[in-house]
């Protein structure tokens, strides 16, 4: 599985990360390219000794992972939504129209651009949803179907 990492930088655009995740009967890799993400939620739950995480089967875990990453979803959009009110905002209040516009645009592409991202997560989930209960049983599809929820959730606030 492959996810999409985001986050809305101080420099004012989204920033994403890929995560390949790799999911066998024991085991889940993952392979980034930053290490600074929304994972360290998940691995301090991991390195606690009595998390449920530790518990659960390999496939739970990989849904853990794509979960996380959609719940960093809502962040991202909301620094995007603030940002626009900010623009707004400053519509009413300042004279450098060219430059307030030319920052409008540039918004308006990156919440374009968070879209192209969440929707193969979208699309990823439908997939492990469809897939039969021998690969992705069936008590699984049920936190699947929850994270593609999470997923349309953050095209509609996109």
């Amino acid at each position: 599985m492959v996810s999409r990492m985001t986050d809305f930088t101080s420099d004012l655009e989204i920033n994403d990360d890929q995560l390949s995740i790799f999911t066998g009967p024991n085991y889940v890799l993952c392979f980034q390219d930053d290490y600074d993400d929304c994972l360290e939620v998940l691995r301090n739950r991991l390195r606690a000794n009595l998390s449920q995480l530790r518990r659960k089967s390999s496939g739970y875990l990989a849904y853990a992972l794509t979960d996380v990453v959609l719940d960093h979803y809502y962040p991202t959009m909301a620094a995007i939504g603030d940002y626009i009110e900010e623009l707004e905002d400053q519509i009413f209040t300042e004279r450098r129209e060219r430059r307030l516009l030319n920052r409008i645009l540039r918004v308006k592409k990156d919440v374009v651009r968070f879209r192209r991202l969440v929707y193969p997560e979208r699309d990823k989930i439908a997939e492990i949803l469809r897939m039969p209960d021998e690969i992705v049983p069936a008590e699984l599809k049920a936190y699947y179907r929850d994270a593609y929820d999470h997923a349309i959730q953050a095209l509609d606030l996109a």
